[in-house]
């Protein structure tokens, strides 16, 4: 019997105009009738959008917060500010306000009300307007009529404005101008957050909603403009002219031909997603890559059928070495490790400049390249093995070798003194902050772990000899930044000098260095010496496996700790902990909800999940202890053999949480 999916209706949005431009795969996804057609099949699907399964399944459950993506809190949380700043940006000019997203009734009723506000209306402003063309349906952020005049603006919860923003204010646009609006006399602005707001403190708007309110008309800044690519100074960018006018994007020749016959296009959006089966291709087009943070890319890269076991997919990237780079390997049927050369993996500007002696060991491609000594010594030569480090990936995991520079590592373990303080910092940050005299997107601590090495010479992690543990934790004072400051300044002196290590410094010393310029300007105290000593000096337990000091094939790219710790100390597994906060973005999320809500009710649930929020916190920091053991036993002993430990060896991870 045929099926009858083709007949059914369908739901386009500007989301599967958007996805369409990442591929068709992506873009058939976008629709719910064939997400759930395609979860039935492949589980994977269900667990990569789990919010978007449990939502499909049953229309009518209230998901709870927890349950949200991130970029969704933060989405929702800029929707309900950018509705208060319009009102206030107008208050007092007479205009009727309506907010759609509060009616409860049909799309269509929605597009008859929203089409009846702009006729009869002289000013108003309109939130969530709805329209409908050619089975598209749109909802607008805000239409602003003035008299006969009009303004559209899109709201991003973001804080530049990006070519793909544009597209997406354009398809509207688009839409407008197909039902019969005269759209080339609409102001198009997108609506961003001002990456200079703060939430400044004033009399008697203590309440953090008070203070947001307060400081409102500063939240927001409106742009005619985009970027191709995030300018590092956006005020500096606009007052050079160097933006693009959002109108201009028609013209744009990636763009041209979608905007040039839209209708056509969008026949062939409709076409697309009323196929039958997931759409597959033999080979990557440019649009596969334009989007990489979907959420079902790696399904994609499965579907495509590119080989999960040493797969040209498991070399890390960089800005030369892409996934575009790596699809165009899959194209040339170059899918696995052994089949790429090794001057494949390097640019052509890196290998113009290798030491002629080197250059003939690449060309050969021979896999017992990181045992050849005239290649090793090349490596310790300046730091080379990092500009390398494909090279090193590739020929690791084909002959299944670990890699080493023993001598770099011996020199950086050198550097550690009798005392160390290992830290971690945990951090959130919001798109709307509800911290005083914190920036937009600013990264606020509001944790820290810390082991403490008494005697670098005579300590073991296992049974916790010479090894003290401190850590601090946000309670329930909201406003706890000097207080995280004050708390960790305190321990990282409390058994006196030693050296400060972090796992990748530059994200813990952007935060140190952060809080020493706001506080600059006051008397240089004891403690803002003792945080700048901390800022100078703190060493990097991550250059070991940055610099490829120290590779191995289990790293499959990687240097994060939650990679290299399970090399050493394979029973320190992230698993073992309260399923709530097992990654440092699910505790962001607990502190970012905690801090947006306003209710006892989750106060009390804030107090309920901080012990599974410090063992979380805690592991950070016993991992770095634990890899500092097993480098230093692999400094004093080369052969020393990194076995799976036994249960007895780890049975003390159990015990210390």
């Amino acid at each position: 019997m045929k099926s009858n999916f083709n007949n059914k209706k369908q739901s386009f949005t500007k989301y599967t105009f958007l996805n369409y431009l990442k591929g068709d795969f992506f873009a058939w996804l976008t629709d719910d009738n064939n997400y759930l057609k395609a979860v039935s099949k492949y589980e994977e699907l269900k667990q990569l959008s789990y919010y978007r399964y449990k939502k499909l399944k049953n229309k009518n459950l209230i998901i709870s917060q927890l349950d949200l993506p991130t970029t969704i809190i933060d989405g929702n949380d800029v929707s309900f500010w950018s509705k208060k700043y319009y009102i206030k940006k107008y208050q007092g000019q007479n205009f009727k306000i309506y907010d759609l997203s509060l009616e409860k009734t049909t799309f269509e009723n929605l597009v008859k009300k929203t089409a009846s506000i702009l006729k009869k209306e002289k000013k108003a402003i309109i939130f969530e307007g709805a329209f409908i063309y050619n089975d598209f349906k749109i909802r607008t952020d805000v239409i602003i009529k003035q008299n006969d005049k009009f303004k559209l603006c899109e709201v991003k919860a973001v804080t530049n404005c990006l070519d793909y923003h544009a597209l997406d204010i354009i398809f509207q646009t688009k839409i407008l101008e197909k039902i019969g609006y005269k759209i080339k006399d609409w102001i198009l602005k997108l609506t961003i957050l001002n990456n200079d707001f703060k939430l400044y403190e004033s009399e008697n708007r203590q309440n953090i909603d008070q203070l947001i309110d307060f400081n409102l008309l500063n939240l927001f800044s409106e742009h005619s403009y985009y970027f191709k690519s995030k300018p590092k100074d956006l005020k500096m960018a606009l007052t050079k002219g160097k933006g693009f006018l959002i109108k201009e994007i028609v013209n744009d020749e990636k763009y041209y031909d979608i905007f040039a016959d839209f209708d056509d296009f969008l026949e062939k959006i409709k076409i697309n997603q009323r196929k039958e089966e997931l759409p597959k291709a033999d080979y990557f087009e440019d649009r596969n890559f334009s989007y990489l943070d979907s959420e079902y890319f790696p399904f994609f890269l499965k579907y495509m059928g590119v080989p999960n076991y040493k797969g040209v997919f498991l070399l890390g990237g960089d800005s030369w070495f892409t996934n575009k780079k790596k699809g165009q390997l899959f194209n040339q049927k170059t899918t696995r490790l052994e089949q790429i050369k090794n001057i494949d993996l390097i640019s052509p500007t890196l290998f113009k400049n290798i030491d002629s002696k080197i250059k003939p060991l690449l060309q050969n491609d021979n896999y017992a390249l990181l045992q050849n000594n005239d290649f090793i010594d090349f490596l310790k030569n300046n730091n080379n093995a990092k500009k390398f480090k494909r090279v090193i990936q590739k020929n690791a995991i084909i002959t299944n070798k670990n890699f080493n520079l023993l001598d770099k590592i011996k020199l950086h373990l050198n550097d550690y003194k009798k005392v160390i303080y290992m830290y971690d910092f945990e951090t959130i940050s919001q798109a709307i902050p509800r911290i005083k005299n914190i920036s937009t997107y600013e990264q606020v601590p509001y944790q820290y772990s810390i082991h403490i090495i008494l005697d670098r010479d005579d300590f073991d992690f296992k049974t916790m000899k010479n090894i003290i543990h401190l850590e601090w934790l946000a309670s329930d004072d909201k406003d706890f930044y000097e207080q995280f400051w004050t708390n960790f300044i305190k321990d990282m002196q409390k058994y006196g000098e030693g050296s400060y290590v972090s796992y990748n410094k530059q994200f813990e010393k952007s935060i140190i260095l952060n809080y020493l310029n706001r506080i600059q300007k006051a008397e240089k105290s004891t403690d803002y010496i003792f945080l700048q000593k901390i800022w100078e000096e703190t060493l990097d337990m991550m250059d070991s496996f940055a610099n490829y000091w120290y590779y191995s094939p289990d790293f499959l790219g990687s240097y994060s700790i939650k990679v290299v710790g399970p090399h050493f100390v394979p029973d320190i597994n992230y698993k073992n902990l309260d399923k709530r906060v097992q990654k440092g973005d699910q505790s962001a999320k607990q502190a970012k909800i905690w801090l947006i809500e306003n209710s006892d009710i989750y106060d009390k649930k804030w107090l309920e999940i901080r012990k599974a929020m410090l063992e979380y916190c805690c592991y950070d920091t016993l991992l770095m202890v634990a890899i500092f053991q097993r480098l230093k036993q692999f400094v004093e002993n080369y052969e020393y053999n990194f076995e799976l430990l036994t249960r007895e060896e780890t049975s003390f991870i159990s015990e210390y949480n």
